[in-house]
């Protein structure tokens, strides 16, 4: 047979093949395509899209490369390595991505529709002044759709730019009056006066939106002006009516997590306590919510030998792959009651390279995911030279600053007051059980004596984090770049004790948080943690 009819047999073979499901003779048959004519485009396409619902983002992006390499058109280029691009971040290849995408967008004049994928990828990719001018070229392009306004906004409140994220928040309220998102990043974006709120319209909006997500998430928007207006009785309803929509949403066990909490206790044993890592290659910052786990972040980061990954999630992932769980950051308890069946070694050397890979060259690293205390066990078994920095904060500005936070579906427990008391419960009693077993590998760090005396508590966290004080470390709001945590504007100022004891403002309506968390011994009559 003639290279053109074995090809098209081929091809015709194989999207039989892949409709039916049968995915081995659809590979067979692309093979054969690829033999009849090795300069066709077409067989890696389909490879690709057979990547793509098995989810195999390693052949993915292998596919994507082959096939771009086999195309002359520049736009439909371009398209591919959009996606390529997207594929390799998710492999943790961030180098490799930003690489693709910045070549991609030197070639953007071939179809500049791409600016807002590209301006995207690119923000996900943490370039956000190259993301900037992407984006704006791309609402410049759909002046009439959302979305791009949208995605600007976000990228020009991570640089801290917020007269600029205001105005596109605005313009894509505009366009779409309802957009929950929208209204919610607005309202985070400054601390609103008499003269200057959005009160009437959320009402508005509110009453407008349907059950669920949407309308907790125009609640949240809700109480942070109505707070900042200091009308706290009816900021605190609305507080209480976004959380129960999110609760209705996001549900929570108490049992599931007592159990989870039993299960990493017990696997993986840590015998006895670990020495301080001499020269610690990486610094994991863990704690709660709204704890200080992105000050820490940011001042470790400016220390000229540190780098920051953000918030990673590569060593749960790493762990469930193990597993052969879904490749996610978080454990639950059954995952932790199989950490026994884990090989910590391999754990540790493919986190290492996920870590250079991010960070070529750095002689630090810093993974700032503040649920990765429930992994510090595991962690300090894979890693022997990391250190866990975790962060306390009194527990009602902890716990509040918590519950007045739309986290979807990060933290289950921070939508009602009496899982708020479960959750702390339970967290107190394992991040104890660290710092007796890990001994020098836990670092505890005080937010309150931190964000009082600066001067004192940064050189001491360096020099438990085995780092020579550098003065830049207590300036981090002069660090360029963007901030990912909800603390963005926060960040951009000087350390300061403006959040502590933010929950009086709250005490009454607080009261049987406070209560419940003293009646297990957690605080005591004035709301200070018992230790």
């Amino acid at each position: 047979m003639s290279p053109q009819p074995a090809f098209d047999a081929a091809i015709t073979e194989a999207r039989a093949a892949i409709q039916s499901g049968r995915l081995d003779a659809a590979r067979r048959a692309l093979k054969a395509a690829e033999r009849a004519q090795p300069k066709s485009p077409q067989p890696w396409l389909m490879r690709a899209d057979l990547a793509r619902a098995e989810g195999d983002l390693e052949a993915l992006q292998r596919a994507l490369g082959k096939a771009r390499d086999l195309i002359a058109e520049p736009a439909l280029r371009l398209r591919l390595d959009v996606d390529r691009g997207w594929a390799l971040m998710q492999l943790g290849l961030r180098r490799k991505a930003l690489e693709v995408a910045r070549a991609a967008a030197a070639g953007l004049a071939a179809d500049p529709r791409y600016a807002g994928p590209l301006g995207a990828l690119l923000d996900a990719l943490d370039a956000p002044e190259e993301a900037a001018p992407l984006l704006e070229q791309a609402a410049a392009q759909q002046p009439n759709q959302p979305e791009p306004w949208f995605d600007l906004a976000v990228v020009r409140r991570s640089l801290g730019e917020t007269e600029a994220a205001q105005a596109a928040c605005e313009r894509a309220i505009a366009l779409r009056p309802a957009s929950s998102e929208a209204h919610a990043l607005l309202s985070t974006l400054k601390r609103w006066t008499l003269d200057e709120n959005h009160v009437e319209r959320l009402r508005d909006v509110s009453a407008a939106a349907p059950p669920g997500l949407e309308r907790s998430r125009i609640g949240y928007a809700l109480f942070k002006e109505l707070d900042d207006l200091g009308e706290r009785a009816e900021a605190w309803r609305a507080l209480e009516a976004a959380s129960a929509e999110a609760r209705r949403v996001y549900r929570w066990s108490a049992d599931e997590d007592r159990r989870l909490v039993e299960a990493l206790k017990a696997r993986p044993g840590v015998a006895g306590a670990l020495p301080k890592p001499r020269t610690p290659r990486q610094i994991f910052v863990v704690g709660l919510p709204r704890s200080g786990t992105s000050l820490i972040e940011r001042i470790l980061d400016a220390h000229t030998q540190v780098q920051a990954l953000g918030e990673l999630g590569a060593f749960g992932a790493l762990v469930n792959a193990q597993l052969g769980a879904e490749p996610q950051a978080y454990v639950d308890a059954g995952i932790a009651e199989r950490l026994g069946q884990v090989d910590w070694t391999k754990v540790g050397e493919a986190y290492r390279e996920a870590a250079r890979r991010l960070a070529p060259g750095a002689a630090v690293t810093v993974d700032k995911l503040p649920q990765n205390w429930l992994y510090a066990g595991a962690i300090t078994r894979a890693l022997p030279d990391a250190v866990m920095v975790h962060t306390n904060r009194s527990p009602l500005d902890n716990l509040f600053g918590a519950y007045r936070q739309l986290f979807q579906a990060d933290f289950y427990w921070s939508y009602a007051l009496e899982d708020l008391a479960a959750h702390y419960a339970h967290y107190r009693e394992l991040t104890a059980h660290w710092r007796e077993r890990l001994g020098g590998a836990w670092v505890e760090v005080d937010y309150e004596a931190l964000a009082s005396d600066p001067a004192a508590e940064v050189p001491k966290l360096l020099a438990a984090c085995r780092l020579p004080f550098e003065s830049a470390c207590l300036t981090p709001e002069r660090a360029q770049g963007r901030a990912r945590s909800l603390s963005v504007l926060q960040l951009r100022e000087p350390i300061n004790t403006r959040g502590i004891g933010a929950w009086k403002a709250y005490a009454e309506e607080l009261e049987p948080l406070r209560a419940r968390l003293q009646a297990m011994g957690l605080i005591d009559a004035a709301g200070d943690a018992v230790r």
